[in-house]
This record gives C-alpha cells, sequence and structure tokens, in this order.
C-alpha cells in the first residue's frame, strides 16, 4: 500500500516490447476520488524496451484511487491510451499523530 501523503509508483508494462521502447516519455493520467485529480503529467524514462515506472502525484487522502492513464508522449508522437489503462491504488492513513509511516533501523 501507499500512504497517505505519499506519491505511488506505477509500472507499465506492454508485451509487445516495440510498442513501449526506450526513452523518456511523458505520462498523463487522471486520478478517481477520494484523490481526484485530472490531466497531470509525469515523467517515465523506459529503459528496458516494453516496462516503465512513473511516480504519481502525492496522495493525500486514503481509500482506494483508481489511476487512468489516458495518454503517452515520446519526442514528437503522441498517443491516446483508451484500453488496459487503469489500476487500483490502495492508500492507507498514517497512524493518529504521524504524518509518516514510523520504520525502525
Amino acid at each position: 500500500p501507499v500512504f497517505a501523503g505519499d506519491s505511488a509508483i506505477v509500472t507499465l508494462a506492454n508485451t509487445v516490447v516495440a510498442n513501449l521502447p526506450d526513452g523518456t516519455y511523458t505520462v498523463t493520467y487522471n486520478l478517481s476520488a477520494p484523490n481526484e485529480a485530472t490531466d497531470l503529467t509525469s515523467t517515465m524514462v523506459v529503459t528496458t524496451a516494453g516496462t516503465g515506472t512513473f511516480d504519481t502525484s502525492n496522495l493525500a487522502n486514503a481509500g482506494t484511487t483508481t489511476i487512468t492513464v489516458t495518454n503517452l508522449a515520446l519526442g514528437g508522437c503522441s498517443n491516446i491510451i483508451s484500453a488496459n489503462h487503469t489500476a487500483d491504488i490502495t492508500v492507507t492513513a498514517c497512524a493518529a499523530g504521524n504524518t509518516a509511516p514510523l520504520f525502525n533501523n
């Protein structure tokens, strides 16, 4: 899970690696309630063709947020994404009085 106030790491993958070649992409995405936002962007660097990861914006509210990737842009090419482009992110509240989870070293 992701803790409230943190970003989530999202992995995008394509089994046809030629469809997601190496490069630096701009990912456009929307978030549902309880962290609703539209037309957010993030940078995704693909170093192994077929798979890339990006960070979302900080997710302030606990609950299940659906992320919908709407566009991938690389260089001068921009592609609207309309299938297999959603996932749920579970955001967990921090313990009362804490703003971040505590870890022991």
